[in-house]
């Protein structure tokens, strides 16, 4: 699951600062009109570390989130310093979840704690967490409630509990179909991971029907040459290798490190280059 900042890009230094300095300015005037300590200083210092971040400018955004931090707690603003700064993220997401009352939002902080905490060894705290996530999840958004069905299965997943898994992955698939149709690549990727959890079962055959599946819907809708296309064709490469039909496997094997190296992951386009060649032997 990924977090994604969406934003105008602006890489032309003159046109940058001059988008830079009505800001600046913005929050140099509230601060005189409104006082030194109040919300509205403390959201306009907000919004212009949201600018600093979107154009890279990390160390910068940093400091004016931790001082409209030090005026007043916001969700949004403990989710970005969680992100600028991982050593605290957990400490800082627990206190954004805790600030959060709607079910979506509520559900999107704590899988994003519980990402961490994952990341961070904390394998009961995490599990609790996912799990915690996909309780606020059902009274949320379809959407929310298949990501949060699925983050959790992807955890179990990697506990080795593939009966658990499925049945997760099951339930975000039907949640993303409800929310965005059958043809979208949210429901495109948990097809994909429905079909892992289903081949370390044994059921191949079905397995294979639901990568055939993904990566039909990821390339009608992600692209040929989109990284979640390309894990897909990967797997079926691998399914088919597998399954003594090298020839079918070599094309999906393909089509993976075309999408990895249009997506600039060299390492996975090499590994599966590797992969290939072993075939061909």
């Amino acid at each position: 699951m990924h977090f994604f900042w969406f934003a105008l890009q602006v890489w032309d230094p003159a046109a940058l600062s001059r988008l830079e300095a009505p800001l600046r300015e913005a929050v140099l005037i509230t601060e005189k009109e409104s006082g030194g300590r109040s919300p509205a200083y403390a959201e306009a210092m907000s919004q212009f570390a949201r600018f600093l971040l979107r154009h890279g400018r990390r160390d910068e955004a940093h400091e004016w989130y931790r001082k409209a931090l030090s005026i007043r707690e916001s969700a949004d603003d403990l989710e970005a310093v969680a992100v600028l700064d991982p050593a605290n993220g957990a400490v800082l997401l627990r206190r954004a979840a805790g600030l959060r009352t709607l079910p979506d939002a509520k559900s999107r902080t704590l899988r994003l704690l519980a990402n961490a905490l994952e990341s961070g060894g904390d394998a009961k705290g995490a599990g609790e967490t996912y799990r915690a996530a996909l309780d606020a999840a059902r009274r949320a958004s379809p959407a929310e409630l298949g990501l949060a069905a699925g983050a959790l299965g992807h955890f179990v997943e990697n506990q080795g509990d593939f009966r658990g898994a499925e049945a997760l992955y099951r339930q975000a698939l039907t949640a993303l179909e409800k929310a965005h149709g059958p043809r979208h690549p949210e429901a495109g990727t948990m097809l994909n991971n429905l079909a892992g959890a289903v081949g370390a079962q044994g059921r191949l055959a079905e397995a294979e029907t639901l990568l055939r599946r993904a990566v039909s819907a990821l390339e009608s809708t992600a692209g040929r040459k989109h990284e979640r296309t390309a894990a897909a064709c990967e797997n079926l490469g691998d399914l088919l290798a597998a399954t003594g039909r090298a020839a079918e496997a070599k094309r999906f094997f393909a089509m993976a490190v075309e999408g990895y190296r249009a997506g600039g992951d060299r390492r996975s386009a090499e590994e599966v280059e590797r992969r290939a060649a072993g075939l061909a032997r």
